[in-house]
């Protein structure tokens, strides 16, 4: 757990841009599933939970993806590629990259123009190893007063059958990458708090009906304890936090969280669950570049969530930042 706000200047780092590349157009759930043979009933459930439109990649690799993301941020902002020194990629599906001896970040970095000091993933989070990438990130700048900017990107696809976008009856995978560029100039938002929780009896994940429903069972409390940790860490608690943006999915689940948390109305962003589905690591980007990068810039006090099926969890707390 790091609280970012009350350090040295020198040692506070923020979000200088992000962006995202969910490819081809959005399928539209009620079109794809009675194809795919997904029955009324369960596409019923699923828009009652908020969720309809996903991405899939045909034709696009991971590193095309992840190009694309790149690319994005960088033309966005005024950081150039030969600044980056540390690039960290993040995903949350084992095949999301490719077997040796292709290396994916070395086709992103020779493809992007990056010449990194060090370049190296993380995964072992599922879901949540994208705010693990962050605050590694951050790290990595604040023992390196030489760096700058520091690059996080995802990327994460999904293979299979209809049952393997549909895992739940209140999410649906889509495919996706992202770019975060994190830096200590031309910040757009401050990183005020890092916090990462792991359960580790459950780090082998849904691996058996057993641990399946351990985890779906014990996701309430452990989502809940680490929401409360807020209030100490953060210093104002939930209550005072104006925009939470958890990852797209299982949005009734987070309407009755926040209601027994006593969170302020509204304060819960819901619409990229039905408009972009749960790219996993990707999930933070999307929704930083939709919303969140505007509300910090605003003044507004963010909190980015990321959860995972492996029990972890983890957060950001974002607040406006300056050029």
């Amino acid at each position: 757990m790091s609280d970012l706000g009350q350090g040295a200047s020198s040692a506070r780092m923020g979000i200088v841009g992000a962006a995202y590349h969910l490819p081809g157009e959005a399928v539209d759930l009620c079109e794809w599933g009675p194809r795919m043979g997904v029955d009324d009933a369960r596409i019923d459930r699923l828009l009652g939970n908020g969720c309809r439109y996903f991405h899939s990649a045909r034709v696009e690799s991971d590193a095309d993806i992840v190009v694309t993301a790149v690319e994005r941020v960088l033309r966005e902002s005024s950081v150039r590629a030969s600044a980056i020194t540390y690039v960290i990629h993040a995903r949350t599906q084992n095949f999301s990259m490719p077997a040796a001896p292709h290396s994916l970040l070395g086709e992103v970095c020779a493809r992007a123009g990056m010449a990194p000091r060090l370049a190296f993933s993380i995964s072992h989070l599922a879901c949540a190893s994208i705010i693990a990438a962050v605050d590694t990130a951050v790290r990595l700048l604040q023992g390196d007063p030489s760096a700058n900017h520091a690059l996080v990107t995802s990327s994460d696809r999904v293979f299979g059958h209809a049952d393997h976008r549909l895992r739940q009856d209140s999410g649906i995978q889509s495919d996706g990458g992202s770019a975060i560029l994190i830096g200590r100039h031309e910040v757009r938002s401050w990183i005020r708090t890092i916090t990462l929780r792991t359960y580790p009896n459950l780090h082998t994940g849904p691996s058996t009906p057993t641990m399946g429903r351990l985890i779906g069972s014990a996701a309430w409390a452990h989502t809940a304890e680490v929401l409360d940790e807020l209030g100490g860490c953060a210093g104002d608690g939930l209550q005072r936090v104006d925009a939470l943006l958890p990852t797209n999915a299982d949005m009734p689940y987070w309407r009755t969280l926040l209601e027994t948390r006593r969170a302020r109305a509204g304060i819960l962003f819901e619409e990229n669950a039905r408009l972009r589905g749960h790219a996993c690591c990707a999930d933070l980007a999307v929704n930083l570049a939709d919303e969140g990068l505007r509300r910090a810039g605003q003044g507004e006090q963010v909190m980015c969530f990321s959860q995972s099926n492996v029990g972890a969890y983890g957060y950001l707390v974002l607040e406006g930042g300056h050029a």
